[in-house]
């Protein structure tokens, strides 16, 4: 148990780097979609910020082929924004034509992804990335963070956000029942 205790304190340091690293890629956001800076901080008051290892374990015997999924498949992430290290490739994102592109592993580099609550919120304008993991020839970890509102908030397009005489593109998500109701569905529950 000393272990864990021993590295929670550099784990805790890297957490607190990260939520404000998120709160200023949010503001940087906020400030594109022309509101004010601090605009989604109110929905931050108590965030469900998490911090998480992922491991993919090494495919069988035989080679990995170009878009072979093994474990994690196309999805976009329920938070408004994720902030990822890798140690090998495998991870992959969506492009608007359809196809799919290998995330290059670069040391020292974050990988940054918008989430379904920002696109929501936006209207579609900041989109969220579909991303996935393909059958690894090694070992792959990776260190994901997710920046999250309160839960229970209503995330629903903003109205300034709306064209007039057009519908939300996107349906309202309360982020504890909601997003519950979505992860059970992912994972057939």
């Amino acid at each position: 148990m000393e272990f864990y205790h021993e590295h929670f304190p550099r784990s805790l340091e890297l957490f607190h780097h990260l939520a404000r690293l998120g709160d200023g890629i949010l503001a940087a956001c906020s400030l594109d979609l022309g509101l004010d800076e601090d605009f989604f901080t109110g929905f931050l008051g108590e965030p469900l910020h998490r911090l998480g290892l992922n491991h993919y374990g090494a495919a069988a015997a035989s080679v990995p082929g170009p878009g072979e999924v093994s474990a994690m498949s196309p999805h976009v992430d329920l938070s408004l924004l994720t902030i990822l290290d890798q140690d090998e490739p495998g991870l992959e994102v969506r492009a608007s034509d359809g196809a799919w592109h290998q995330v290059p592993v670069v040391p020292g580099a974050l990988v940054v992804f918008l989430g379904d609550y920002l696109q929501r919120w936006s209207n579609g304008l900041h989109r969220a990335v579909p991303h996935r993991v393909v059958a690894v020839r090694r070992d792959r970890m990776s260190i994901q963070y997710k920046h999250r509102p309160d839960y229970g908030v209503v995330v629903a397009p903003l109205d300034r956000l709306i064209r007039p005489g057009e519908p939300p593109a996107y349906a309202p998500l309360d982020t504890g029942s909601g997003y519950l109701a979505v992860l059970r569905s992912l994972l057939g529950r």
